[in-house]
C-alpha cells in the first residue's frame, strides 16, 4: 500500500504499527522519519511521529511533538484520533487540544 499510494499517511502509520508489533520498532520509527517525510505533508508526518512514539511509550516526546503539530494546524488532532481512536480519552492529549481551541 506505500507502493501504490505513498501520498496517503493513514498507510505508512499502519505499516509502522505492523512493524511495530512484530518487534520491530526501530525499523518502524526510520521508515517513519525518512520515507513517509517524503511523500506526506508535514503535520500528517508529525502526526504520525506521534502515535509511534504513543505505541512505543515514549509519551513525553508524543506530548511535545503533539504541541508543537497543534500550534502548526489546530485541527491536526482529529487525524491522530482517526489513526489511533483510542487516544481520544488521553487525558494530556485532550488537555493539550483544549489548550489549542
Amino acid at each position: 500500500a506505500t507502493d501504490t499510494a505513498p501520498e496517503n499517511a493513514n498507510y505508512w502509520f499502519l505499516f509502522a504499527q505492523y512493524l511495530v508489533k512484530q518487534g520491530q520498532t526501530a525499523t518502524a520509527v526510520e521508515m517513519i522519519a525518512e520515507e513517509a517525510a517524503i511523500y506526506v505533508t508535514p503535520v500528517e508526518w508529525m502526526i504520525c511521529r506521534v502515535a509511534l512514539l504513543m505505541m512505543t511509550n515514549q509519551q513525553c516526546d508524543a506530548f511535545d511533538l503533539f504541541h508543537q503539530v497543534m500550534e502548526e494546524d489546530a485541527e491536526s488532532h482529529y487525524f491522530l484520533f482517526q489513526l489511533q481512536p483510542e487516544l481520544q480519552s488521553h487525558e494530556v492529549l485532550s488537555a493539550i487540544v483544549a489548550y489549542h481551541k
